[in-house]
């Protein structure tokens, strides 16, 4: 996360104009800062697909309990809407 936060500093006026030479440093370079940047990209990419795992699973268990659920669902509603329930049953 440090590296993170050091990665924009090349980017302020004030600290080009500084005595420090704050460019010299090592992780001031723009390689160490396309890596870093890189790598945390890489991160959060690694959190989506767990985050998507579990949507997947969650998305899979929906349709299996709507596939039950839709043929009963149509059943009932042929009492009070036969139209609507052959309307249904095509699709």
């Amino acid at each position: 996360e440090q590296i993170v936060e050091y990665s924009f500093l090349a980017e302020f006026d004030l600290l080009q104009d500084s005595d420090s030479n704050i460019q010299a440093k090592r992780w001031a370079s723009p390689s160490y800062c396309n890596a870093s940047a890189q790598y945390f990209e890489l991160q959060r990419a690694k959190e989506e697909v767990q985050r998507l795992d579990v949507e997947i699973g969650r998305l899979l268990s929906k349709i299996r309990d709507d596939r039950l659920k839709y043929p009963a669902a149509i059943k009932k509603l042929e009492e009070s809407n036969s139209f609507l329930a052959g309307e249904l049953t095509w699709h």
